[in-house]
């Protein structure tokens, strides 16, 4: 029997969530996280040179990168994931009931496995993908918005990227309360 895949509106990739999408399903999950107290990660990717690649070799070239990205993490995580696309060709992973030291783990996987292909681009040699990894973690009601966990995604994504790329930075979400809590 064929597997029955149902595309996704407005998300361009079978198995690929929209950005809206994505961030729906994340308020949901936050939500149920909070409530029933079961951590909850993010996992913000972003391929090293896309823009680079890009202008050397067209819009072509980076496509394919980019969708090889996106297979190595769909391989790596769990079918309860969600993938979705996030702004600046970045990919968004929600991994609920997965504490930090799992969602590292993942996103050192995607590293290692993106960092060993090559991609063959027309009119030029192999090129050779990294990746910049955000990850953030709710646990033990952390923070009260899902939006403060993508903040420090995003964070941890700049600074593998400003140390780099090629590496996995982790962060906390700010703390409820503030300083100390």
């Amino acid at each position: 029997m064929a597997e029955i895949r149902s595309p996704l509106p407005g998300a361009g990739d079978p198995g690929l969530f929209s950005y809206p999408q994505v961030i729906h399903l994340l308020t949901v999950e936050f939500a149920r996280a909070r409530r029933y107290e079961y951590p909850l990660s993010l996992l913000l990717l972003r391929v090293d040179g896309l823009e680079t690649l890009r202008d050397l070799h067209g819009h072509r070239a980076r496509d394919l990168v980019r969708e090889r990205a996106m297979g190595l993490v769909r391989r790596e995580s769990r079918s309860c994931d969600f993938l979705g696309r996030f702004p600046d060709d970045r990919l968004l992973v929600v991994l609920p009931h997965t504490d930090l030291d799992g969602a590292h783990a993942l996103a050192e996987r995607v590293r290692a496995a993106l960092a060993a292909l090559e991609v063959d681009v027309e009119g030029g040699r192999p090129f050779r993908a990294t990746a910049s990894l955000g990850v953030a973690c709710y646990r033990d009601r952390n923070t009260l918005f899902y939006d403060a966990l993508v903040f420090a995604a995003e964070e941890g994504l700049r600074e593998a990227a400003s140390l780099g790329g090629n590496r996995v930075v982790a962060r906390d979400p700010r703390p409820v309360g503030g300083e100390g809590v």
